[in-house]
């Protein structure tokens, strides 16, 4: 017993054995770590860089990664054609000039949307109503001098204001805007809303994935860029040129929206020729386009970002067609 008492408290390194010391099995923790510090030094891992922000995908849709099938993929040859065409700006007795022809033109829509056929109470009301906005921003004292429009924030209240007014029937005059104090931003922010409406009520984010009008412009444009190529290259001048011309634009007319496009475009392009709004047909375009596809956008994805590039190109090219009208 005192021999074992003896070795029980001897130092573990003094005692000499025959066999081998046996090491104990890692635990299952430790191989779960063994394993993950493996994976993670890894070259793969090394030197990698961090996603920022303005690289994620979802916030560079011109470089989408995955595309789904069904979506057109726009090459952004609109885009590419219109800006090769400079209009000249206005001056501003002439922007003062159009003024006179406000309310001519204001009589004209009214026309014009009374003689649409298939279309409801309601969207003839609202086509209406936005002829009547339409007619109040041009008129608005700022309209001439303000710079930003369209891209400046409005006031919500004014802009339910602007709504209750109208949906009594009421005409959005001059002195209804001034009494109530209200500013131009919140005039374009009612115009933005409201159009939204009439596409929303007409299914428009759907029948631009289906039908792909800007497919169709693109084709459009594309074709007339290639005829006056043939033109210029065989010399075709004269009137024989101008009658080629004249069919290449009524194509582009062909598969132009009209009510209440015509009035939406004809508006920004009158606004992309003042030199003090500082807005080209893109800035106006990018300041709309999200409130056409407000339902795409409840869940960001790079399908919702690539169909609002394509309505982005679509708009601008609608309003190029009259400003090199």
């Amino acid at each position: 017993m005192t021999i074992l008492t003896k070795l029980s408290t001897t130092n573990s390194t003094q005692i000499t054995t025959p066999f081998p010391k046996m090491h104990k099995p890692p635990s299952f923790w430790q191989q779960i770590k063994t394993v993950c510090n493996k994976i993670l030094t890894h070259t793969l891992f090394n030197h990698k860089p961090k996603l920022k922000a303005h690289n994620n995908p979802i916030y560079c849709p011109k470089v989408p990664k995955v595309i789904h099938n069904d979506l057109y993929q726009p090459v952004n040859d609109i885009s590419k054609l219109s800006s090769d065409i400079t209009h000249a700006l206005k001056s501003h007795s002439e922007i003062e000039l159009d003024r006179s022809a406000v309310i001519p033109q204001f009589k004209k829509n009214i026309r014009l949307i009374n003689e649409q056929k298939d279309i409801s109470y309601d969207e003839r009301k609202m086509h209406l109503q936005l002829n009547e906005l339409d007619k109040a921003i041009r008129l608005h004292p700022d309209f001439a001098s303000i710079e930003g429009i369209f891209r400046l924030s409005g006031k919500k209240a004014d802009m339910h204001l602007i709504f209750l007014h109208l949906d009594a029937n009421k005409p959005l005059t001059q002195t209804f805007i001034e009494n109530n104090n209200i500013s131009l931003p919140s005039i374009t922010l009612a115009y933005k809303e409201l159009f939204g409406l009439i596409m929303d009520k007409q299914n428009y984010p759907a029948y631009f994935l289906n039908k792909s009008p800007d497919k169709a412009l693109e084709d459009a444009y594309k074709s007339q860029r290639d005829i006056i190529a043939f033109m210029k290259e065989k010399e075709v001048t004269g009137e024989k040129a101008n009658n080629i011309l004249t069919q290449t634009k009524n194509r582009i007319n062909r598969v132009t929206p009209s009510m209440p496009f015509n009035i939406l475009t004809s508006l920004f392009a009158d606004i992309a020729k003042n030199p003090a709004a500082k807005m080209n047909a893109k800035n106006l375009a990018i300041c709309l386009a999200p409130r056409l596809l407000a339902d795409q956008f409840e869940v960001p994805s790079i399908e919702s970002m690539t169909l609002n590039n394509r309505m982005i190109t679509f708009i601008e090219a609608l309003i190029h067609t009259k400003l090199y009208a």
